[in-house]
């Protein structure tokens, strides 16, 4: 064995190839996809084919959801057209009052009408669910999950305030409402497992929306109704207690005041003044009587054409209390017919009394007036005009501040009668023909581009971590050791049936250069000219046969001595490659006690001059005990002897242990790693094998390279030409 002191050989040096243009780079990068692609095309499929199945799979497990849509649109011109508005709104406003009604629709307000209007509480997906953990449980097989139907809720109605923010909470979460752009129109969109349930959603709160801007409306002109009401009343007993001081003073200083006139106004003033009074006491009495339902008192403030209309109900209450049930029931049913004549009545009495107050305020307005214009012609006390006229004034500031509410409050009123919301449903949602989730045609592309990537991900990451070595790079980084040359492949074809036939065959392939380029390589580790080789590999299949053999019969052609040994005793191989089978091989050498290694049957190949120990049967037994028997030492001794370079075929050195045996007779080793299919694990573990036993040199070789590296431009298409 020699470790070292071996000569080193100075390869000639390669001018390196000038940088190829960009077009060229991404011409090479796609061709290596393409390769990488054919060269793990099972994985590319294989995993492919698991994503979409998982894909798939996962779309079935998905529920279909539908997707339909009311639009809305915000416009105040019904109102301006009935005269309630009149101003019109600037642009920022109108924005503003867009944006507000957004968030009024989706508001709790009116998401609970909508609600309450479906009665959500008995949609199934609405229902209420039990908790996270037991459902989880249920999920693993803990337990079992039942929903008691005596216990659910029958109607929103019925909901606790929690469980009815629970539902709204949900609905929500199946409710869309926006904007359309920069226009007038909101999108009220909603989502549900059938397209049925998805129209009657979105309509539903487009419906409970409307309505809630009505009452919103409603309410806030029956508080502003109410607020000018009790104004009015209070400008009402203002302007009545003014003219009340006015008619008192000017009664008191009437015997200073010499106009007959004047005193004749002021009595027609204070009779019609005493008649509004009473006017407006019956009227009072009346509208309270129809306030509270009271019949009975009704009935008696009527006028004397409908007197009658109290005794026939005294006589009708009066039978509500016989014992013949047909007989009350009658009484009841003519008792309600005569309490609606009693309250058309009385509303139209309640007509009468304020057509004849109104009517007496204006006949005290104009007596005043006739009173101030008799007043103005009559020579009056300093004293007398003074008062006269501030009081007179102040009466006239509260009348016009009355006159001004009652207007107002007449506007709001019939606001409050007559109520349009200002939004209006222009299109009503449908339901969908098509499901909105999953989206088919989005899932489909996504899910092939998804596949297609992971695919080839999957591949890069076998091919470059946990797959085969296929660059030079990758095998000397992995193996820690140097790569002398990268086999091609090659083809078989009618004229050359294996690979190493090449090297006899066609001697200026590219094959056959590369055999060459080894066997110079190896050359360099040769002590006194004489050098022992043993060729092994990770795994069977790597083509360590292949190699042993084109390396052998390359040697020996460079004028060499140059034995081959068939040491893979448990699969021997070489003698069916060159259709040579001797009857006794090494096998039977090393399993005899004794003999001479020259009486051994070596086979010479007359065509390159290369000696054969072949072994033409396999081993039944364990192998190991022979090659580290006296019989291979002395073989090895022999073959030192006779031989310039000896060449030993032997298991995969990550199967058995026979190559870390015949590694210790041997000057270097010679690694041989198929491209693209021996994966990185299996090179490590065989590294760690041979260096485990001997610190012998490593060369590696890159085994069936489907592109190996060329010069480019003319001159290198001319080689590649001719070496093909």
């Amino acid at each position: 064995m020699h470790g070292t002191g071996r000569p080193s050989v100075d390869l000639p040096l390669q001018r390196p190839a000038p940088p190829s243009p960009p077009a060229a780079d991404r011409v090479f990068e796609l061709r290596s996809l393409i390769d990488l692609i054919i060269r793990r095309k099972w994985a590319v499929i294989g995993t492919m084919a698991v994503i979409i199945c998982l894909s798939l799979l996962f779309v079935s497990q998905l529920q279909q959801r539908f997707t339909a849509t009311a639009l809305i649109a915000i416009d105040s011109r019904d109102d301006q057209l009935l005269g309630f508005q009149t101003s019109t709104q600037d642009s920022i406003a109108a924005n503003s009052m867009v944006d507000t009604d957004v968030e009024i629709a989706q508001s709790s307000t009116v998401l609970g009408g909508a609600a309450e209007q479906l009665n959500l509480v008995a949609w199934p997906e609405f229902a209420a669910r039990p908790p996270l953990l037991d459902r989880l449980k249920s999920i693993v097989g803990l337990a079992t999950v039942t929903v008691d139907p005596t216990t659910q809720p029958k109607s929103f109605a019925s909901l606790s305030d929690r469980e009815r923010a629970a539902l709204v909470s949900a609905l929500s979460h199946v409710i869309n409402i926006s904007r359309r752009g920069l226009t007038s129109i909101i999108a009220i969109s909603a989502t549900d497992r059938s397209a049925e349930g998805a129209a009657q959603i979105a309509n539903a709160v487009g419906d409970a929306y409307l309505q809630e801007e009505i009452e919103a409306r409603l309410t806030s002109a029956q508080q502003a109704s109410a607020f000018l009401r009790e104004r009015v009343d209070g400008l009402a007993s203002d302007v009545t207690q003014l003219e009340a001081q006015i008619d008192s003073y000017v009664t008191s200083k009437m015997s200073e005041i010499g106009s007959p006139a004047a005193k004749a106004l002021m009595a027609q003033l204070q009779q019609v003044t005493n008649d509004r009074d009473s006017s407006g006491a019956s009227l009072s009495q009346l509208q309270a009587g129809l306030q509270s339902g009271d019949f009975d008192r009704l009935s008696g403030m009527l006028d004397s054409a409908q007197a009658d209309l109290a005794a026939q109900r005294r006589s009708l209450v009066a039978e509500l209390t016989a014992t013949d049930q047909d007989r009350v029931a009658a009484a009841r049913e003519k008792l309600a017919s005569l309490d609606q004549e009693i309250q058309a009545a009385a509303n139209q009495r309640a007509t009468s009394l304020q057509s004849a107050l109104n009517d007496a305020d204006s006949r005290i307005t104009d007596l005043h007036k006739q009173l101030d214009s008799a007043l103005a012609a009559t020579t009056l006390p300093s004293d007398f005009s003074a008062q006269f006229y501030q009081l007179q004034h102040e009466l006239d500031a509260r009348r016009s501040l009355y006159e001004t509410f009652l207007s107002k409050l007449g506007q709001v009123e019939q606001q409050s009668d007559f109520q349009l919301p200002d939004s209006r449903v222009i299109a009503a949602a449908t339901p969908p023909e098509r499901p909105s989730f999953p989206p088919s045609g989005a899932i489909a592309v996504a899910t092939f581009i998804l596949a297609l990537v992971g695919g080839v991900g999957f591949a890069f990451l076998r091919e470059n971590f946990i797959g085969g070595i296929n660059s030079v790079e990758q095998f000397e980084s992995i193996a820690g050791t140097r790569v002398l040359a990268t086999v091609p492949r090659r083809a078989r074809t009618a004229s050359v049936e294996r690979p190493e036939a090449a090297v006899l065959s066609e001697p200026l392939s590219s094959f056959s250069e590369s055999i060459r380029r080894l066997r110079m390589g190896i050359e360099g580790y040769a002590v006194n000219k004489r050098i022992r080789v043993f060729v092994t590999s990770p795994l069977p299949g790597d083509g360590k046969t292949t190699i042993a053999l084109a390396l052998a019969r390359q040697t020996a052609l460079s004028g060499r001595r140059t034995l081959l040994i068939d040491a893979d005793m448990r699969h021997p191989s070489i003698h069916t490659a060159i259709g040579e089978s001797p009857e006794r091989g090494l096998l039977d050498f090393l399993a005899e006690p004794a003999g001479q290694p020259d009486q051994l049957a070596i086979v010479k190949e007359s065509e390159s001059g290369l000696d054969f120990i072949l072994g033409p049967k396999a081993s039944v037994v364990a192998t190991d005990a022979l090659l580290m028997s006296d019989r291979f030492a002395d073989l090895m001794k022999f073959a030192s002897e006779n031989y310039d370079a000896i060449i030993i075929d032997t298991p995969p050195i990550g199967l058995v242990v026979d190559a870390r045996i015949v590694a210790k007779f041997c000057d270097v080793c010679v690694f041989v790693v198929r491209s693209g299919v021996t994966n990185q694990h299996s090179v490590r573990a065989a590294m760690r094998e041979v260096r485990t036993e001997s610190d012998i040199p490593i060369c590696g070789v890159l085994n069936e390279v489907r592109h190996e590296p060329y010069y480019a431009g003319g001159y290198g298409r001319k080689y590649r030409a001719y070496y093909q």
